[in-house]
């Protein structure tokens, strides 16, 4: 039996109407289910194939299920001025209370998510917690927002340097440095010591760099973008994607030196740096993924599981570093909802957020960063499969990757 949902999503390009159909409530990793029901013998990007041909009906859907789900859309909102059952917006509106009147509509965006999830904002958090809880919040890379802590940093340094000369070592320490504002890779780069930095005035995260990381066969550098649901603060709950992306350099790693270290595309796996590189590999088909520069998630978890890495156990790592992070952030969060809905019964906000993820060459997952709009593409033909296989939890949460669907159906 299908239900009605309306949905005020401003500037889409799609039709006031479509017809979708939900992912099932429960379902199995893509990973899993394809190695249950299929021979040993056959290779994952097979599977994936196989999977993919048997998914796809003739009229284009995205996936086939028992249900459907009729979802109205409002770019202008409502004409009969009822509120919405779902509002999704590319961005949070300052009069979000005006727009959203109904305490039983729900919303894509939490109020201040966007500041919240900034570099500095999120390493105050984060900070926060592991004065608390120094074992805990071990998983995020030591830090100093510029221009405040910039005498602290030269501080660590200086002392670092004394140390190794009492010791009578030598290594080499490296830092990335991120602007607050910046994002897609723009205005990153690698320091050695206090010196470098182009501009300590300049509002900046500086981070401790991971020189270890994890590497395959090729050497290239990779980390995980990971989907997580915050689905509600009161209570808290919160839900993570079984599928995500990882993304490649496009040149073959060594740690940093004076020779290397402005290769950034050697060290940064940001897309809209490394896709302007010759060595940029495509994906145009799910089997180039297995070799290109980003990757399904479920498939690097399978090569790495065929490196010898507890693929389980990184798996419940990174699902902890995802609660913990929200645990840091969710007072502000909630400072924030109460400041634009404190004189009347507020909607109920959800928002998907995407933490970026390195693995250390023992292992060990370690946050980079966490993105408040995070983009969910994999290549030029993967998303029908992306958006396929990357289900949370439940039913109620199918519609936070509806718009997306929708948008399939709209190309397809």
């Amino acid at each position: 039996m299908g239900c009605n949902i309306s949905i005020h999503a401003p500037y889409s390009p799609l039709k006031s109407a479509a017809k979708v159909t939900p992912v099932p409530e429960k379902r199995e990793s893509l990973t899993n289910s394809l190695s249950t029901k299929n021979s040993a013998d056959k290779t994952l990007n097979q599977l994936f194939l196989e999977k993919q041909s048997n998914e796809l009906s003739p009229d284009r859907r995205t996936y086939l299920s028992k249900a459907s789900e009729e979802i109205s859309q409002y770019p202008e909102g409502r004409e009969d001025n009822r509120p919405c059952d779902v509002f999704w917006h590319n961005v949070v509106y300052s009069d979000m209370k005006n727009l959203v009147r109904s305490a039983n509509s729900k919303v894509n965006k939490f109020p201040g998510m966007t500041e919240l999830a900034k570099k500095i904002s999120l390493t105050h958090a984060i900070s926060s917690m592991q004065h608390l809880f120094p074992t805990e919040y071990s998983f995020y890379p030591k830090s100093w927002f510029l221009p405040a802590h910039f005498s602290d940093f030269q501080k660590f340094c200086k002392n670092k340097v004394e140390q190794q000369q009492k010791q009578g070592v030598k290594i080499d320490m490296w830092f990335i440095v991120k602007p607050d504002e910046g994002a897609q890779g723009n205005g990153i780069y690698l320091i050695s010591n206090p010196d470098q930095i182009q501009n300590p005035h300049q509002k900046q995260l500086v981070q401790e760099y991971i020189a270890d990381p994890f590497l395959m066969s090729d050497h290239l550098k990779f980390d995980f973008r990971v989907y997580g649901l915050i689905k509600s603060i009161n209570p808290l709950s919160i839900y993570v994607a079984r599928e995500g992306m990882a993304r490649f350099c496009t040149e073959k790693y060594s740690k940093p030196d004076a020779s290397n270290f402005e290769n950034l595309y050697a060290h940064l796996t940001n897309y809209s740096l490394n896709k302007g590189n010759e060595s940029y590999v495509h994906s145009y088909s799910l089997e180039d993924q297995s070799k290109g520069s980003k990757r399904l998630l479920s498939t690097v978890f399978h090569q790495l599981e065929s490196r010898g890495l507890k693929t389980k156990k990184l798996w419940h790592e990174i699902k902890m570093i995802l609660i913990k992070t929200v645990l840091a952030m969710l007072p502000e969060i909630m400072l924030h909802y109460e400041h634009h809905f404190y004189d009347l019964n507020g909607p109920q906000c959800f928002q998907i957020m995407g933490f970026d993820i390195m693995i250390s060459s023992d292992g060990t997952p370690i946050l980079l960063e966490v993105n408040a709009a995070p983009s969910m593409t994999i290549g030029e033909r993967l998303y029908i499969i992306f958006y396929t296989t990357m289900t949370f939890s439940t039913k109620w949460t199918y519609f936070c990757g509806l718009h997306a669907r929708l948008k399939i159906l709209s190309i397809l």
